[in-house]
């Protein structure tokens, strides 16, 4: 894993085609923003694991008809 400082409207360049922009949000967090083509896919951890989740175990939201 590559770790990079950078300080907020630096940006990092990924390739040709991807650029990641810091961006200082309203709380202190920092924000990224991601300019990359539409095939890319950009997922955030939370959504990885929920996805995994919901892999192993199916969709919680769903109900079950029984027969």
């Amino acid at each position: 894993m590559l770790t990079l400082t950078v300080l907020p409207g630096e940006y990092i360049q990924i390739g040709d085609d991807i650029k990641v922009c810091v961006q200082k949000g309203r709380t202190g967090k920092l924000r990224l923003a991601i300019d990359a083509p539409k095939d890319v896919l950009i997922l955030r951890d939370k959504v990885i694991e929920r996805n995994e989740i919901n892999e192993l175990f199916g969709d919680m939201n769903e109900t079950e008809t029984a027969i």
